[in-house]
């Protein structure tokens, strides 16, 4: 039988996801379950939106030095790989409390999205824009484990060449991290559906202490950019909240009065029984005189 530590940690291809996710497994094993923040905002979301705005938001970390000298830049300079954790325990989250329909949607999306990137790494290979000799070790969509091979390789391709084929192609950078998404959530899902039901305590709190690192990372960034960008208040459009349209305390905003929609996947019976840490100070804005913008 395949053993929980095994389906998390099995060979894989590597992908960005995966590779973050492994870089960062001893750390997210040792968030405290008194520490852990309670997910409920939309992490597929969140995770995507980050992504998408991850180049334009690490423009600040060169700031620092002369801006916030005193500032650790450990919340820039890990707020990636916690971002890409993140979207790996989510995978796992959702892959361990997916019903069969719910499998096999997932896996036709990933054959339609296979198809888009293959068309689309295949023209700019003819037009030299790209090197796609690894287009001949595809599979073929003849498979579950076969299509989630395929797609990530596709992903792989193209992500690591978005500078160069970025106006190109049809293909937005949205479309390719959800079919990165895609193609880990079915390679999970693959795994975890032959290792039973254990896996689901082990993947729920996987996921929520991920998070968590995550979410304290994001905070401390967002305060600095708040900072860095006070007179041009234009922060929120760089950096905004996780929480963006709901009340929410004074001071930081990692616990939000106000619960969220519950996510599109149903939430397994299985919970952590952890709760969240209530943090939050009062304290003056940031940029107004006598503000501790980065005080917890």
């Amino acid at each position: 039988m395949t053993t929980t530590a095994n389906v998390l940690t099995s060979p894989a291809p590597v992908t960005p996801i995966r590779e973050a996710y492994l870089r960062l497994k001893d750390e997210i094993s040792q968030v405290r379950e008194a520490d852990l923040i309670t997910i409920n905002v939309d992490v597929q979301g969140i995770i995507t939106s980050m992504r998408g705005r991850m180049g334009q938001i690490m423009a600040f970390r060169d700031r620092l030095a002369t801006d916030l000298p005193t500032i650790d830049p450990a919340s820039f300079d890990k707020l990636e790989d916690y971002t890409l954790a993140t979207a790996y325990t989510h995978g796992q989250y959702r892959a361990t409390s997916m019903p069969s329909e719910s499998f096999q949607a997932v896996l036709l999306e990933a054959i339609e999205y296979r198809g888009i990137l293959l068309a689309d790494a295949s023209a700019l290979h003819q037009r030299g824009i790209i090197d796609g000799s690894k287009l001949g070790d595809l599979k073929g969509a003849n498979g579950y484990k076969s299509t989630a091979f395929d797609l990530l390789t596709l992903y792989t391709l193209l992500r690591e060449s978005w500078d160069r084929i970025t106006g190109r192609t049809a293909l937005t950078l949205d479309e390719l991290e959800r079919a990165g998404i895609v193609a880990d959530e079915l390679m999970l899902a693959a795994g975890i559906r032959e290792s039973g039901p254990q896996m689901m305590t082990t993947v729920i709190l996987n996921r929520q202490r991920a998070f968590t690192l995550f979410a304290q990372s994001y905070d401390q960034v967002r305060r600095c950019i708040q900072f860095m960008r006070w007179n041009e208040g234009d922060a929120d459009d760089i950096a905004p909240s996780l929480y963006a349209g709901r009340r929410r305390k004074s001071g930081s905003e990692l616990n939000p009065e106000e619960p969220a929609p519950a996510e599109a996947t149903p939430a397994p019976a299985v919970v952590p029984t952890a709760k969240v840490a209530d943090k939050v100070e009062n304290h003056v804005a940031p940029g107004l005189p006598g503000a501790n913008p980065f005080g917890s």
